[in-house]
């Protein structure tokens, strides 16, 4: 499929690339340059759209159609100054937005259901002074992490809450769109369960499953020094960033 001769793909440090050449608004009804743009996002694994500050919700919600079906916000999500039912408005202000939303630290988006989000769209109503946001590749950190313990990871499992509400995920598993890719759960962890749905199966100890989520944060943290990218924001950008979920259909 030919590229609109107006769309432009630039890789960005790291991780990702930046869109240019298009507006997303104009762009929504238009299925070549979506199909474009969901090829890119498996090639490069972020993508960046500068300058769209004329995208409203219900764009910002069509736009989430380009990549499946649009998730249903729980209404405990619903803040009142969100300007559309299914737009999750975070804020460092509870007045303006939900704060402390999710998971601090490197996590993984919607691990909490039992099949995580494809893809998050996030666009900037206003530039934060915290400093960037930081994103993380993470085929690359798989593939240290399995040669240097062969075959100890792939046989692990996380949990996510607990009771009849908990859910479980592979810790290590494949791209749900890029088969060729691996991912790795972080964030969420409620507990570790090795050889999960075989006769061996066992839920790790305390003890045992702080010292493996341990070497997970010191490879997550060594990965992350050499391959991050910060994302330093601007007014009117859009992220898109896949999710390689394990569970995605």
């Amino acid at each position: 499929m030919r590229r609109p001769a107006s769309l432009r793909v630039t890789p960005l440090s790291r991780l990702g690339a930046e869109i240019t050449g298009i507006s997303l608004r104009a762009s929504l009804a238009n299925g070549p340059v979506a199909a474009q743009v969901r090829q890119a996002l498996d090639e490069h694994g972020l993508l960046l759209f500068r300058g769209q500050s004329d995208l409203k919700p219900e764009h910002h919600v069509e736009l989430g159609s380009w990549f499946g079906t649009v998730f249903p916000l729980p209404p405990r999500f619903q803040h009142p100054r969100a300007p559309h039912a299914n737009v999750l408005r975070m804020s460092n202000a509870a007045a303006e937005g939900l704060v402390g939303v999710g998971t601090t630290g490197w996590h993984m988006d919607g691990l909490s259901y039992a099949t995580p989000f494809g893809v998050a769209l996030l666009h900037i109503a206003q530039v934060p002074r915290r400093g960037p946001t930081l994103f993380l590749p993470l085929h690359p950190l798989v593939e240290t992490m399995r040669r240097q313990q062969p075959g100890w990871w792939e046989r692990l499992s996380m949990r996510c809450g607990t009771g009849a509400a908990a859910v479980h995920h592979p810790l290590l598993f494949t791209h749900a769109r890029n088969r060729d890719r691996l991912g790795v759960c972080l964030g969420k962890t409620s507990g570790l369960v090795r050889d999960r749905g075989t006769a061996q199966e066992r839920t790790l100890g305390e003890a045992e499953a702080a010292a493996a989520l341990a070497k997970l944060d010191a490879h997550v943290a060594a990965h992350a020094e050499a391959h991050c990218y910060a994302h330093e924001w601007r007014a009117g950008d859009t992220l898109v960033d896949p999710n390689p979920n394990p569970n995605q259909g």
